[in-house]
């Protein structure tokens, strides 16, 4: 089966071609595909596409998000012989690497799934109002985790499927319900294109927004930073170097309105062996990491890159690495730039004053094969430059002088993603020494074993401190990540005149006020007296539940509807504010309903919840424009998990 490209960017549910192509590189001559370049105006049409979808998306029940993400993965097992096919003619990887790691994709989307069915992740949190307690008496409040908005995510080089367009980012964003727009890698466009297509049948099948998901082409750096850099979207999920997140890490950090960006930027994840364990098994241990570090030609993010070796036993562990390494065949790598900069890192390693140089590598071109290093701790110590990574099948061996010497090493270490701990039953008491150091260098640490190999799990950390990640509190890979692009909490209050009955007023308008905040980090405070809003701060949105707001005769049809309140604070004049937002009627703080526009307070229809600030007029002094719907069926379903209110 041969599977031919037409190389289209997918925007909010059209396939869109541009001016500007670029053009594949597949291994041995093969085919190359021309593919669309995003230019900055898809990237606006993407960003405004999940912008309009985040307002049904955002708001739908998680069984709709579970019923996506599972049908997300029929349509990738669906075009399982395309995605090989292409994939191992863009990548060289072999296409049982492709069957195993399609296996591992759609494995995390029906995790994602099953995580957003249960709803343990929305970390719902109660605390009871204490009208009695003195001087103050604390409200209600309630807070669950809510989605942040549209996310931007990049598809690695290393992983075309797992790590890619419907990859782990993908999955933990739409899982959390955010729409999600997708920078393919262009290392493999043409399964981006396969992968992207399967996501799309997958929103058309489910009936959902066709901005829940696009995803762009391009080889240059200006699509990347103008979708950074949008203003709608909220996060950025990114697997790659540590040039180029760092890059965008500092574009998403000097924007207007600063926003996350989660970054895996790269490690060497050292391991350290113990004199016990090397002497029970440092053979073992020497072919064990061997076999990891020549794993997919080295090309994963948890390659052990240097190992810490008692300086007695070296030339044994080193010897053990060896002979393993005999059997071992070059292999492709990904793309010809990374094949570059992996021969390129070589020459440097082997350079360096100090190192000696134990395998070199034989191979050119886009193949590579292991190369072998060796230095003493105190040179190691000296040239910083052999901590850096290397992404290839490149390891260093550095020999050190008992644990004191090992603890210096661990010491000087950068921000890691693992780090591994060899070491037998009398090792523990000098290995107890080092963990407490290796937690803060560390997103996961390993006893007896290899990092390569990272389980889709709810227990996972993919993560670690700068620079190894750019959050070291969040992991890539696992159910946790979800929780990075669930920023949102919505905070409830009842006033302590609520829960006692009555207003220091003696008006029932406060009786049985229930608020519900929306806000990314802030708790605004917000009170209501006889229907007029104050607050601390710029926020964009709040609803309210009002039962007794209006005048006794107009309370049978219009008390306990669901109030939406949208807080106006540039708004100069009531006949300034848009056209759309004027409703039929006003109800004035004292309750009764006026059939003139006033100048303050107006009924707005439902799209008032699309309304931003942006599409207000300036104003001088604060204005409040409320109104009265029916809430649509995300937001009920939203009320029903937080309040268990019945709407």
């Amino acid at each position: 089966m041969t599977f031919l490209p037409h190389g289209k960017n997918l925007v909010g549910g059209s396939w869109k071609s541009s001016a500007r192509t670029f053009v594949s590189s597949p291994v041995d001559g093969g085919k190359a595909h021309h593919y669309s370049s995003a230019t900055v105006e898809s990237v606006d049409a993407a960003a405004q596409a999940a912008e309009e979808a985040f307002w049904s998306f955002g708001y739908s029940a998680r069984e709709t998000r579970a019923n996506f993400l599972e049908r997300i993965a029929d349509e990738i097992e669906n075009r399982g012989e395309e995605i090989t096919d292409i994939g191992c003619q863009e990548t060289g990887l072999p296409a049982a690497r492709f069957v195993g790691e399609r296996g591992r994709t759609v494995g995390q989307l029906r995790l994602f799934a099953s995580h957003a069915r249960a709803g343990g992740y929305l970390d719902r949190r109660y605390d009871a109002a204490l009208p009695n307690r003195q001087p103050l008496p604390p409200p209600d409040l309630r807070m669950l985790q809510r989605p942040i908005g549209p996310v931007a995510v990049f598809g690695a080089s290393n992983f075309p499927l797992a790590f890619s367009v419907a990859g782990g980012d993908t999955a933990s964003a739409l899982a959390a319900g955010c729409p999600v727009v997708v920078k393919g890698h262009p290392a493999h466009p043409g399964t981006s294109e396969v992968v992207a297509g399967a996501v799309a049948a997958a929103v058309a099948a489910c009936d959902l927004h066709p901005g829940v998901f696009s995803m762009l082409h391009g080889d240059t750096l200006e699509a990347g930073a103008a979708l950074v850099q949008h203003p709608h979207i909220k996060a950025v999920g990114f697997t790659g170097s540590l040039r180029g997140g760092r890059a965008l890490f500092d574009l998403c950090a000097q924007r207007e309105e600063p926003i996350p960006f989660f970054g895996e930027l790269g490690s060497v994840n050292p391991s350290f062996v113990f004199d016990g364990a090397f002497e029970e098994r440092g053979r073992e241990i020497g072919e064990g990491w061997a076999a990891s570090l020549t794993m997919g030609a080295g090309q994963f993010c948890t390659n052990p890159g240097v190992s810490f070796v008692p300086e007695d036993g070296a030339e044994d562990f080193v010897d053990a690495a060896l002979v393993a390494l005999s059997g071992v065949s070059a292999q492709t790598m990904l793309t010809d730039g990374i094949a570059k900069a992996y021969h390129d890192g070589c020459r440097r390693v082997a350079a360096t004053v100090g190192v000696t140089t134990r395998c070199a590598p034989r191979a050119d071109g886009r193949l590579a094969d292991a190369a072998i290093y060796s230095i003493a701790r105190k040179n190691w110590a000296i040239n910083t430059a052999l901590a850096e990574e290397v992404f290839g099948p490149l390891g260093i061996v550095v020999t050190v002088d008992g644990t004191d010497d090992m603890i210096d090493a661990v010491k000087s270490l950068e921000g890691q993603l693992t780090c591994t701990l060899h070491v037998a039953e009398r090792d523990n008491q000098d290995a107890a020494r080092l963990v407490p150091i290796l937690e803060r260098k560390a997103g996961r640490l390993l006893v007896n074993g290899f990092p390569t190999g990272v389980e889709v799990c709810d227990a996972m950390v993919h993560g670690g401190p700068y620079p190894a990640s750019t959050n070291a509190a969040t992991t890539l890979v696992g159910t946790l990540a979800i929780r990075r692009l669930d920023a949102c909490e919505i905070h409830s209050a009842v006033s302590k005149t609520a829960a006692s009955g009555h207003s220091e007023t003696g008006s029932h308008e406060t009786d049985s006020t229930l608020i519900l905040h929306q806000s990314r980090s802030e708790a605004l405070l917000v009170a209501f007296n006889k229907g007029v809003a104050f607050t601390s701060g710029a926020c964009s949105l709040f609803f309210l539940v009002r039962p007794a707001l209006c005048a006794e005769d107009r309370r049978r049809d219009l008390g306990g509807e669901l109030l939406c309140l949208l807080d106006v604070t540039r708004a100069h004049s009531l006949q300034e504010v848009p056209a759309k937002l004027r409703g039929l009627a006003i109800i004035a703080s004292g309750g009764e309903v006026i059939p003139d526009v006033g100048p303050d307070i107006v009924l707005v229809d439902p799209k008032a919840l699309c309304i931003k600030r942006s599409q207000l007029a300036p104003r001088h002094r604060v204005s409040v424009i409320r109104g009265v719907f029916q809430p649509h069926a995300g937001l009920r379903k939203i009320l029903e998990d937080a309040f268990a209110l019945q709407v």
